[in-house]
């Protein structure tokens, strides 16, 4: 049953907006910072730090996915969350996906 509590509701909705706008966030400026510190042509230098950018923000990418598959009818907390994947499956879990977002 769903609860009518419309604060509620925007939570569920939106669940894994946080760990989304680390994610973009973060990206963004590792992408940014990574491609003006590197030497090259531009689109070898693109290359570059858009890969290496999604390898570090990949954990965020994990986390967001997870509350925004999540079939509960409560609100996730992503720190939380977080916390969850990395006591129940360890630190590996955070790779999970890695290789497709790799050719994407």
């Amino acid at each position: 049953q769903v609860n009518s509590n419309s604060s509620q509701t925007l939570a569920i909705i939106y669940q894994g907006g946080v760990a989304q706008a680390l994610r973009e966030v973060g990206f963004n400026s590792a992408q940014l910072v990574i491609f003006a510190s590197t030497s090259g042509t531009p689109a070898l230098r693109g290359a570059f730090a858009a890969a290496l950018a999604a390898l570090l923000t990949h954990p965020f990418d994990v986390v967001k996915t997870t509350a925004m598959t999540s079939t509960s009818m409560e609100p996730v907390n992503d720190f939380a969350l977080a916390t969850k994947i990395l006591r129940t499956q360890g630190p590996i879990a955070f790779t999970r996906g890695l290789r497709p977002r790799g050719f994407s």
